[in-house]
């Protein structure tokens, strides 16, 4: 009976599909656990997934993709993949700066992020004029 519950034919996942907005919550959260207990590689694969979702859903510009790009983002940047991190904030960026404009937070939360992926970035270059970092 629980079972039939859980995962019947009458569920709404069943009914509807992974396409309603409320079935990419669950594995938003999950994405959110992984990456607080350590494990950013699944929750960068988990979002990347969420992220494509997204755009498919709603295209490239909407809210719930662009926090889905920024979550990644910030997951990235904790993950150690700097390059990728770097592109995917500055297309975050400049896409809620013309959505949203310059004074919105959530334009300001992605000004952030590429501040700190620039920053990372900046901190794996070797100073100018030296072939390798010094110790």
């Amino acid at each position: 009976m629980i079972r039939d519950s859980v995962d019947g034919p009458r569920t709404p996942r069943r009914r509807y599909g992974d396409d309603v907005p409320d079935h990419q919550t669950l594995p938003t959260n999950v994405a959110t656990a992984l990456a607080a207990t350590g494990d950013l590689r699944t929750a960068c694969e988990l979002t990347e997934h969420v992220l494509a979702r997204r755009r498919w859903l709603y295209g490239d510009d909407h809210a719930h993709s662009l926090a889905a790009a920024a979550r990644l983002a910030h997951y990235l940047i904790k993950h150690d993949d700097l390059h990728a991190a770097w592109t995917l904030a500055q297309d975050t960026h400049t896409r809620r700066r013309v959505a949203l404009g310059d004074d919105h937070p959530d334009t300001a939360a992605s000004a952030q992020c590429l501040d700190l992926a620039t920053a990372a970035l900046a901190d794996r270059q070797p100073p100018s004029g030296r072939d390798t970092p010094t110790p």
